[in-house]
This record gives structure tokens, sequence and C-alpha cells, in this order.
């Protein structure tokens, strides 16, 4: 296994605003592994990247993004926050990324097409009024993978504004990580 990467991307609110901003982080995992953090912010004007429909292939490993969906509620509750549900429309957002990101050998919120999480969410059906998305690659397990979204994101995985979840994994052995995974959080629209 290559040195994976991670990412997260967060709209907070719906308004006009532009991208807030980007860094990166070498951060040393458990494991004794530096890991890259890749972590940008944005604030997406109101319009929306064209929508198109989305299809999931049938490589999702659901207990992998179950794994995930568990260890985030168990550190949400540590903090007070009620637990994240699972919601198929941002599973399927997350899984469509995780497969782009795979497919086509980048790591990034922004999606091959140009679309931004906001977008897919959309695409897939979700009305929403804020979420947060976390990415990462390279990591196989789900251990592994929250371990480091809690060093770099945990103000997403954390925001007890979340309600709703959704967890995609692709793996793709002839790709630079292996492994992608999204994790795509939202709260629904009143």
């Amino acid at each position: 296994m290559g040195e994976g990467k991670c990412g997260h991307y967060t709209q907070l609110v719906w308004s006009s605003t532009t991208q807030v901003g980007c860094g990166q982080a070498v951060r040393t995992a458990a494991d004794g592994k530096n890991y890259v953090l890749w972590v940008c912010n944005y604030a997406p004007a109101g319009n929306i990247i064209g929508e198109r429909p989305y299809s999931v292939r049938p490589t999702a490993q659901p207990d992998l993004e179950q794994q995930v969906v568990d260890l985030v509620n168990s550190q949400r509750q540590q903090v007070g926050c009620a637990p994240v549900t699972i919601d198929p429309r941002l599973t399927q957002a997350a899984r469509v990324h995780s497969q782009d990101m795979a497919s086509n050998n980048f790591l990034n919120s922004i999606g091959s097409d140009g679309s931004d999480p906001g977008a897919r969410l959309t695409a897939a059906g979700y009305a929403w009024s804020n979420y947060g998305e976390n990415i990462a690659a390279g990591f196989t397990t789900a251990e592994q993978v929250m371990s480091v979204w809690m060093q770099g994101s945990a103000n997403i995985i954390l925001n007890c504004a979340y309600t709703q979840i959704g967890v995609g994994h692709e793996y793709n052995a002839n790709s630079a990580y292996g492994h992608y995974w999204t994790q795509d959080f939202a709260t629904p629209m009143n």
C-alpha cells in the first residue's frame, strides 16, 4: 500500500461565498506512517453545477461502509452528538464520487465532471440545508481512514448539526492509491 491521502470539503451554508482556503499537512499515524492531509474549505455560490444521472456499480463494499458509520457514531456519542442515520441518497452520492476518484485516478472533492459535493447530493435527489464531505485514499480499513479523518476532519464528523450520512468505498488495483473513500454528511432541508 502506498502513502494514503485524505481531504475534506465542507459547506456550512447556502450562500454567495467562494473558496475559503486550502492547505495540506503531514500527519504521523499510530502505525508510524506519514499521511498527507489535504484540507479545502469552500462555500460555493448558489449555482449548482449541471446535474447528471448517477448510477452505482455493484463494487461497493457495504460492510466497510457500515464500519465507518459505526465508528462515526461512536466518536459522536463521546461528544454528546446524536448518531447520524444512513440515507441511501447520500450513500449513492458518496459511492459515485469514490468510484469517480478510483476510475480517474485522482483525489479531490471536485469530481472529474466539475461537480462539487452539493451538486452530487442534489443530483442524487437529496434536498440539503448544509453538508460536509471527507475524502481519503490509500487506507485499507475503516479504522485507518477514521483515525486519519479524526486528526484532520473531526470538525465535520463531530458537527452535531449533521443528522444523516452516506459512505462510499471503492477499490481499484490499477489506481495510484487502490482504496478511495468518501463520507457525505448532511442535514435535510426542512
